[in-house]
């Protein structure tokens, strides 16, 4: 991607509005025999399950709550073994350098990225650990 859609779209601002796409940047890594390799397609494909040979971990600039769910859905994708967390300066740079066409320029954090991290990443916390109670409190 090119480096203004990545900086648009990956600015962990708390607040953001005018965002109406999401970007994934990914890469794939077969587990086989204790190595890590790297891989550029998979047949197939994963479902709902628990697989020894795969792990989703998944790190996020922001979380979008304009949809009705979505923090169920993010316990579910936990619960289900995902490892959930924000993006911290460290993966901005790797994805700056793994998959922006950043033209050689180096990443150059924006101003509160680390603070915005940790509140983000507190928020996230948050809703990971709430549980919804289907029974009323005894009195």
């Amino acid at each position: 991607m090119d480096r203004h859609t990545f900086i648009y779209n990956f600015k962990n601002f708390p607040f953001t509005t005018g965002r109406k796409k999401t970007y994934l940047c990914y890469e794939v890594q077969l587990m086989n025999d204790n190595f890590r390799n790297p891989q550029n397609w998979i047949k197939g494909f994963l479902y709902n399950q628990r697989n020894s040979h795969v792990s989703l971990n998944i790190f996020a600039a922001r979380i979008y709550d304009c949809l009705e769910g979505y923090e169920e859905g993010l316990r579910s994708l936990y619960d289900a073994g995902a490892y959930i967390a924000i993006m911290t300066c460290r993966e901005f740079e790797y994805c700056w350098r793994a998959f922006v066409d950043n033209q050689l320029l180096p990443f150059k954090p924006w101003y509160r990225l680390n603070e915005y991290s940790e509140f983000t990443s507190e928020q996230l916390q948050r809703i990971l650990q709430q549980r919804v109670s289907y029974f009323p409190p005894v009195p």
